[in-house]
């Protein structure tokens, strides 16, 4: 059986960390995203933006249609993010196009230590938690299932002990892939001292033979149903090696992930200037980024925006429309001069 490894309190080396103002960059332009593509095929446009805010899934120029999942621990600080890329009408996995962006920066003696994708949720949360294998399937079990903290580990014997700890006390199921529950009891048993700690039978009791041989996961099995089917039942259990655990169907809506008492941000300003501007079909940001379809961006990002007003969680997007009118305005005063030259210039 798969054995945890046990990692001294004191570590032998203190992890390193990524700029938050890089995160920031690739947070949107899902239009360009394949995994937000297919995100959409199974939910509205406001529950993608909302999922993707809470768990700050970026776009990567790497490859493209990437996109980045940052794994951000309970201090708010960036481990590393993983690049992946997905098929944007089926949601798989393309398994050749993985990269750490860590390594894409060739940071010089850079020390890894990695957190649980969505770990940052944690903070300030007493939620029952949810670990799953991937990204994937915690975002999609957090739209049919808000009940949970979902995380999404990569591997269950990716991490360490330590990096269990911060869920000490905490309840927790283990929901594994097929194939992988074995594993699962196992990595239960040896955090028993740690938390309350279940494996899920889902998988492993409704797993076809074909599935089987596919290694399906939780997501896979959500999305056989629309989320109006999944939520028509008032409860749902998930049954676990030791216990039974009843799910309110009647829990907070997903977009109420981490909101509170807020300051408003009063964007009266940016939304005037958009609705009067004459917006180009593209535009380039940056080195790196280029905006396809700017009506498109302007018009998800003003409703994310009003929707959460306040919510620091949500501020990259008003961040990005003041950049982009930032730019459209300089085009426009850069326009507006070279037109002033050749005026003049026609009347000497």
């Amino acid at each position: 059986m798969p054995e945890l490894i046990e990692v001294p309190t004191k570590d032998i080396f203190q992890p390193s960390y990524i700029g938050g103002d890089l995160m920031e960059k690739t947070l949107g332009f899902y239009e360009q995203n394949n995994f937000a593509r297919y995100f959409l095929k199974l939910f509205d446009e406001n529950t993608m933006l909302q999922v993707f805010a809470a768990y700050n899934v970026g776009t990567s120029v790497h490859w493209p249609g990437a996109s980045i999942f940052w794994q951000i621990d309970t201090s708010s600080r960036i481990r590393t993010g993983k690049i992946m890329l997905f098929d944007p009408i089926t949601g798989k996995y393309i398994s050749e196009h993985t990269e750490f962006v860590h390594k894409k920066l060739k940071t010089v003696n850079f020390n890894l230590k990695q957190c649980f994708f969505g770990e940052h949720l944690l903070t300030g949360n007493n939620k029952n938690v949810a670990i799953v294998d991937n990204e994937k399937s915690a975002l999609v079990a957090t739209v049919y299932m808000p009940e949970f903290i979902w995380l999404a580990i990569g591997d269950f014997e990716n991490l360490s002990i330590s990096n269990y700890r911060i869920l000490k006390g905490r309840n927790v199921i283990l929901c594994p892939a097929v194939n992988h529950y074995d594993k699962c009891l196992s990595v239960a048993a040896a955090l028993k001292d740690t938390g309350n700690f279940t494996v899920s039978e889902l998988l492993e009791r409704c797993a076809s033979d074909q599935e089987r041989q596919h290694g399906h996961d939780l997501a896979d099995y959500l999305v056989k149903f629309s989320l109006v089917e999944f939520n028509k039942k008032d409860r749902v259990t998930i049954k676990t090696n030791t216990e039974v655990i009843p799910i309110s169907r009647k829990s907070p809506p997903i977009g109420n992930i981490n909101r509170g008492p807020f300051r408003p941000w009063g964007i009266t300003e940016v939304e005037t200037f958009f609705k009067t501007a004459d917006l180009p079909p593209s535009v380039i940001m940056n080195r790196a980024i280029k905006v396809i379809d700017v009506r498109l961006m302007v018009g998800s990002h003003l409703e994310i925006i009003n929707s959460n007003d306040g919510n620091p969680a949500y501020l990259p997007y008003l961040d990005r429309l003041i950049d982009l009118m930032t730019i459209l305005k300089n085009k426009q005063l850069k326009t507006n001069k070279n037109n002033d030259q050749k005026r003049s210039r026609k009347n000497n």
